[in-house]
């Protein structure tokens, strides 16, 4: 595999991306803080607004799906760091995956 070549505007010359990574990339820094909790909510009765606790202290994104798993478009209203509220058109039951 070749690697593409890229003229930078402080090379005196045209300086491969693989020469580039070794002459300036520096060393791995620390380790960063582990990665956020995550919370389930199943939603076992149909309903077209759920409102979900997810205690997380946080606004975690939220993916809906339906009982078969099928990703459900709905509206995510954050109530609060801890509380969403999620609308869809029709009542159904499915889960909340909050990250």
């Amino acid at each position: 595999m070749t690697h593409p070549t890229f003229v930078l505007a402080f090379a005196p010359r045209p300086v491969a991306v693989a020469e580039f990574a070794a002459a300036y990339v520096g060393p791995r820094g620390p380790e960063g803080p582990g990665g956020g909790a995550g919370y389930v909510h199943p939603q076992a009765t149909p309903l077209s607004v759920w409102t979900v606790a997810h205690n997380l202290g946080r606004r975690p994104s939220v993916t809906v799906t339906d009982h078969l798993g099928n990703v459900v478009v709905a509206d995510v209203l954050y109530l609060d760091d801890d509380i969403v509220q999620v609308s869809h058109g029709v009542p159904f039951a499915g889960f909340a995956y909050c990250n």
